[in-house]
């Protein structure tokens, strides 16, 4: 499924200019990624220098002469690409002297001569530095080599959350709860230290396989010392963010966000879990009509799946509320979450989530709701619906083929009964 629709004359050609603002931008990098019309479209365009350096940070095969996976950056020794995105690439390395096995994130050399993308990627460093959290990605090294500026993360064993829900569809609300409150309580320790992430989403959250939940790509997280600044996309002035997942205010006026807009963005990502797609936009969606779905459409109940507690109903639609005021603080969704926590089984999650195929969404393209694997916890009328109002649909056939057997089993019984007395002259 691609990640955005195909370009037209008029955006590939800014796209070539570098005209297109940065969001839109990395939204034409992952498209561009996929789709080979698009690609071929671009290459027909221009130089085929100006097509490598505009493109090139995308996924593997956006253009032919994709630069090769270094040997070695620093003192780390490059084992295998774990994955390329629009902010470079990140791989499996080992520090040769310590034999320590990291995840090492680096900006190739090509991009290092733009400031914007060499300041996202410092402060990210400076920004992870600062934290020290088992629910935030935790970092161990940083430096530049060769040209090569490079982020050294502790290496994770898990799945993000949508590859998560991309393969086992709806998760059972107790491990919808648990995954929810790790992320709250990773994002308070963040407002606490003055930082906004500003794009947290199912592929920034990662379950691991110790069951812990860890927030990820502090990319476009916002300090409260850089708020306000009159100058630089960096300060929250250019519309950061993923589409699908943004708050109102982040539309409206990007300079006045806060950090709200992570529990805005975490509420959508709860909304996800539970039903399967996000609450306010499909695929087909332009980014100008998820913008107005943000501003203006109400929220879809949750309370349509049968056995989402109404307290976490409410406490979702209070998270994704338009006016920032209305919505609880990070500290606050902890503290209810907890009150509604059960019995999760979050490895569980992870092992079936490694076995099911992975169908559905990947961010900023939500999905239907994918196959539901056999659980207990979800096997009830109309738990395995993919939609709303198919799900009411079937908790009402299913509820009706439960009263019909149950009245015919007393009908049964009655007979036979009645049929013993007569024989016996009861």
């Amino acid at each position: 499924m691609q990640a955005t629709a195909c370009l037209n004359v008029d955006q590939m050609a800014e796209f070539h200019n570098g005209a297109l603002p940065l969001q839109e931008h990395f939204l034409a990098v992952q498209h561009l990624a996929e789709c080979l019309e698009c690609r071929a479209a671009s290459a027909a365009m221009g130089p085929k220098k100006q097509a490598q350096q505009l493109t090139g940070c995308g996924a593997e095969d956006t253009v032919p002469e994709t630069p090769r996976m270094p040997e070695r950056v620093g003192p780390y020794r490059i084992l295998r690409l774990i994955g390329r995105g629009g902010m470079g690439a990140v791989y499996e390395a080992r520090h040769t002297k310590l034999d320590r096995v990291v995840a090492l994130k680096i900006l190739p050399s090509p991009m290092t001569i733009d400031r914007e993308y060499q300041e996202r990627f410092d402060r990210e460093a400076r920004v992870i530095a600062k934290l020290n959290h088992p629910n935030v990605v935790r970092a161990t090294d940083a430096g530049d080599a060769d040209g090569i500026s490079y982020l050294a993360l502790e290496l994770l064993d898990g799945v993000d959350i949508a590859r998560l829900v991309r393969s086992v569809g709806r998760l059972p609300v107790p491990d919808a709860i648990e995954i929810a409150l790790q992320v709250a309580q990773g994002l308070a320790h963040l407002h606490e230290h003055g930082i906004v992430h500003r794009d947290v989403k199912p592929s920034n959250l990662m379950l691991t396989a110790d069951g812990d939940v860890k927030i990820l790509d502090l990319g476009l997280a916002l300090t409260s010392e850089a708020t306000g600044r009159p100058n630089g996309r960096l300060t929250g002035i250019t519309y950061l963010g993923t589409h699908d997942y943004m708050a109102p205010e982040q539309w409206v006026d990007p300079t006045t966000v806060t950090a709200k807009v992570d529990c805005y963005g975490l509420g959508c990502v709860v909304f996800q879990m539970l039903s399967g797609h996000s609450p306010l936009v499909s695929p087909k969606m332009s980014p100008r009509a998820k913008m107005k779905a943000h501003l203006e459409q109400p929220v879809p109940s949750i309370r349509d799946r049968w056995d989402v507690p109404g307290a976490l109903a409410e406490l979702v639609n209070r998270m994704l509320a338009k006016d920032p005021e209305r919505r609880p603080t990070s500290a606050e969704i902890a503290f209810e979450l907890t009150a509604l926590r059960g019995a999760a089984h979050l490895t569980r999650l992870l092992e079936r989530s490694r076995l099911a195929p992975a169908v559905g969404f990947s961010d900023g393209d939500p999905t239907h709701e994918a196959p539901q694997l056999p659980d207990d916890s979800s096997r009830k009328p109309g738990a395995d619906s993919p939609a709303p109002p198919r799900l009411q649909s079937a908790g009402w056939r299913s509820s009706l083929r439960w009263f019909l057997a149950g009245l015919l089993t007393t009908l049964v019984l009655v007979a036979a009964v009645w049929g013993l007395a007569r024989r016996f002259d009861l």
